[in-house]
């Protein structure tokens, strides 16, 4: 059984990378996110209610390159996870000129 972190509904695989949601009756649904998507998302809800910098969140993305990527990248990045995400999607926050942060309170229950 690989090591697994749960938190606001979501479970972080770590060893294979996968994250799925929390459902009724502890179902899990796979997001099915890309090993950069994991890892940024991780580092997100991890710091829940903090803002993490472009620079910090690049250097996760591309691999410690010193952060030094197209603003116009992360922002595609955080796009496409936004929309894999479903009902977290409002969750992440862009914070102008400074980068993201994941709050769990903006969530907006669907249905």
């Amino acid at each position: 059984m690989s090591a697994a972190l749960e938190m606001f509904g979501v479970v972080f695989h770590l060893e294979d990378q996968r994250c799925c949601l929390l459902e009724e009756g502890d179902k899990e649904a796979d997001l099915d996110l890309t090993s950069t998507e994991f890892h940024l998302f991780l580092m997100l809800v991890k710091s829940e209610g903090q803002t993490i910098s472009r620079k910090a969140l690049g250097m996760v993305a591309w691999e410690n390159r010193d952060g030094a990527i197209e603003s116009q990248g992360l922002d595609t990045l955080i796009a496409h996870l936004r929309k894999k995400i479903g009902n977290l999607r409002g969750s992440i926050i862009s914070v102008y000129g400074q980068g993201y942060s994941f709050h769990l309170n903006k969530v907006k229950r669907i249905g």
